[in-house]
């Protein structure tokens, strides 16, 4: 998984794709720190600068949603069990 996201993150994209590095990116925090809560360690692959990593990454909630039809509009609504 980590090796599809280092391709993710380093190949060049059609302008339609763009900011697609960003969940990427976010995915590549949870592998790393789940891997080292499994005893894996050093897994953010050498080819991503290391500046780009935040040590202190969480993220409570994940919510994805992605698509690449033009003309398409698509909201997401997100209530918080509390209210």
């Amino acid at each position: 998984a980590v090796d599809l996201i280092t391709i993710v993150l380093t190949h060049v994209w059609a302008d339609r794709f763009s900011e697609v590095e960003w969940p990427a990116l976010i995915l590549l925090h949870m592998l790393c720190q789940f891997g080292e809560r499994s005893g894996i360690t050093d897994l953010w692959p050498q080819s991503i600068d290391v500046s780009l990593r935040t040590l202190d990454f969480s993220a409570g909630l994940v919510v994805w949603l992605g698509w690449d039809t033009d003309k398409t509009d698509i909201d997401l609504h997100v209530v918080e069990p509390s209210g």
